[in-house]
């Protein structure tokens, strides 16, 4: 699996805007030119710990920082992606109802094409899975609010009833945590030290490894913890890691009792 598509809209300094990813892509530039704006928004639609953050955004996440009209009517932000390289499980998990034909050559739904249906069996096009973040301002609650959902099919207004047709999803299914699972997205934000990144903040790399879930996360603790074990030199003797590695003996010593430490 893998991103292919993105589409950004209202979303920190981006307007409107796309990307589209190659096999290998390597974001490269100075500050501020929306480096972390990709990620940040990718994040958004596909981690699995993302939206459990209060609020979700906030009015900075806005460009320009308006998240509402001059009638005051909230303004959307929202962010498309699309995912294309999905193995036969990962198919049925998410189910064929929610995905469509993708082009890689147009970077285009081939039923967005002209002629498109023609080429469905051609050699550029595959299942994409395309998933999308709304997020606003909500005038009731005075908070902001953001959610994921599958973006096809497209809800029909005539077959919702009001109140479908004003949430904020339009009446499109959610794309749940589960599913993002699946994914396994992770950004690790902010990491430019070695001591933030094995630190136990929140954010950290060492503390996102301890929040994934899954089957098979105690073997490849227990593989990790034999690697390390036969370092050389021993990460005892590296005097950089002595002090991230007495705060870990000391946190994790609370919690646990391991011949590791």
């Amino acid at each position: 699996m893998r991103a292919r598509y993105l589409r950004i809209q209202n979303f920190r300094g981006t307007k409107d805007g796309e990307v589209h990813f190659q096999p290998h892509t390597l974001l490269v530039g100075g500050n501020n030119v929306g480096k972390s704006t990709i990620c940040e928004a990718m994040d958004l639609v596909l981690g699995p710990e993302r939206l459990y953050r209060r609020p979700v955004i906030d009015e900075h996440d806005f460009y320009l920082g308006q998240y509402v009209d001059d009638e005051g009517n909230p303004l959307d932000v929202r962010i498309d992606l699309v995912l294309t390289d999905l193995a036969d499980e990962e198919r049925r998990r998410f189910g064929d109802q929610h995905l469509r034909l993708w082009d890689n050559d147009t970077g285009l739904f081939i039923d967005d094409e002209p002629g498109g249906s023609e080429r469905a069996d051609g050699e550029t096009v595959e299942w994409g899975l395309p998933v999308c973040f709304i997020g606003r301002y909500d005038k009731d609650e005075d908070d902001f609010v953001g959610e994921t959902y599958f973006s096809h099919p497209e809800p029909v207004p005539d077959e919702l009833d009001p109140e479908q047709l004003a949430s904020l999803g339009g009446g499109r299914s959610v794309f749940h945590r589960t599913h993002k699972r699946l994914v396994g997205y992770v950004y690790l934000r902010a990491l430019r030290t070695g001591s933030r990144a094995l630190s136990l903040q929140r954010g950290s790399l060492l503390d996102t490894i301890l929040q994934l879930g899954g089957e098979g996360s105690a073997e490849m603790w227990m593989g990790t913890l034999n690697h390390l074990s036969t370092l050389t030199p021993a990460i005892g003797d590296i005097t950089q890691l002595q002090t991230v590695r007495d705060t870990l003996k000391e946190r994790l010593g609370k919690f646990v009792e391991s011949p590791w430490f």
